[in-house]
């Protein structure tokens, strides 16, 4: 893989862990730029698309165990809660935004981790 890629495929996936990691104000005036509010799914379907192309292709070799472990951990956490078509308003669980929170979190510590790359 060349260092052009390479460099994509970072710039991607920290573009994707920074709107995870964002707080839901912030992620709502995201998802309003490009017209997906209220489907908080967009940020879920974003990531998704990044981390396979980092885990099944050249990319993961230049990721430690670690890294690709948290990476898998955000996505489990993703697709826990992105099968249900969750809008963002005030009737959600608190099951919902603990799920949410706890994104964010790893989406915070995985940016901290690829933050030397």
């Amino acid at each position: 893989m060349d260092s052009l890629h390479k460099n994509a495929l970072l710039v991607e996936l920290n573009r994707t862990l920074a709107n995870l990691s964002s707080d839901l104000k912030t992620q709502e005036e995201y998802l309003k730029s490009i017209g997906t509010f209220p489907l908080l799914d967009e940020l879920a379907l974003e990531y998704e698309d990044i981390y396979y192309k980092v885990v099944n292709g050249e990319f993961s070799f230049y990721l430690t165990e670690n890294e690709l472990k948290i990476l898998e951990e955000i996505d489990a956490e993703l697709n826990l809660i992105s099968n249900k078509d969750y809008e963002i308003c005030e009737n959600l669980s608190s099951e919902y935004y603990n799920h949410w929170d706890k994104v964010r979190s790893l989406a915070m510590a995985a940016l901290n981790m690829l933050g030397t790359k």
